[in-house]
């Protein structure tokens, strides 16, 4: 029996260095996918933050485009309502859309809607 005892010590004594290093491959796989994980989460934040950067340049130039577009019609309108006023056939015309358009008081062009 002696034999066969240690036997089985040095076979548990194996199967405990082959799960070490088994366990040590786990640690590393696991260490590299935390890593990677890291840096794949880094690099999808720079990219984010760029095009957040990229979408508000982009939003600056829609209200520039919108406030000119504003100015715009506002003497467009006016020019239409001039108009109305030596042909009054294109009275009806003025009568539908005006419901569409506010004239401010303050001196500004009118705005439509």
């Amino acid at each position: 029996m002696p034999e066969s005892e240690n036997e089985i010590n040095a076979m548990t004594d194996g199967g405990n260095e082959e799960l070490r290093d088994e366990l040590q491959s786990l640690r590393t796989l696991i260490s590299a996918a935390l890593v990677l994980l890291i840096v794949s989460c880094v690099c999808l934040d720079l990219y984010l933050s760029m095009r957040v950067r990229d979408e508000k340049a982009g939003a600056n130039q829609i209200a520039i485009a919108a406030r000119n577009f504003g100015a715009g019609a506002g003497e467009f309108w006016n020019k239409l309502m001039e108009y109305s006023k030596t042909h009054p056939d294109f009275n009806p015309i003025i009568d539908k859309w005006k419901a569409n358009v506010t004239i401010n008081t303050n001196g500004s062009p009118a705005k439509v809607k």
